[in-house]
């Protein structure tokens, strides 16, 4: 068994992360439910994905489009979370209107 330096029960602390575990899996089956195209591009908004491509359509609108094509490698595996919209680089995949013909 681990020392502690803190003198905490392993036990408890393994307990606690089950309970947060189920609390975050409830909470990311809720917001699988009930999130929207709206508030996928706003929270791209709130991570500072701002401004229009050269056809003038705003980012958040491309990013969310090419996160959900359904001809995106991605697409099967996507879950909508600000660390996935963060994270995600954009490959010249041809399903978006932001790739179309950079392959």
């Amino acid at each position: 068994m681990l020392e502690s330096k803190l003198n905490l029960n392993f036990d408890l602390v393994e307990q606690a992360r089950n309970h947060a575990s189920k609390v975050a899996d409830d909470t990311q089956r809720f917001i699988d439910r009930h999130t929207t195209v709206a508030v996928e591009r706003t929270v791209c908004r709130l991570l500072g994905i701002d401004g229009v491509n050269a056809f003038d359509v705003p980012l958040p609108n491309v990013v969310v489009e090419h996160l959900t094509a359904k001809t995106h490698p991605y697409a099967d595996n996507w879950t909508p979370t600000a660390e996935k919209l963060w994270n995600e680089s954009h490959p010249a995949c041809g399903g978006c209107t932001a790739c179309a013909g950079k392959q």
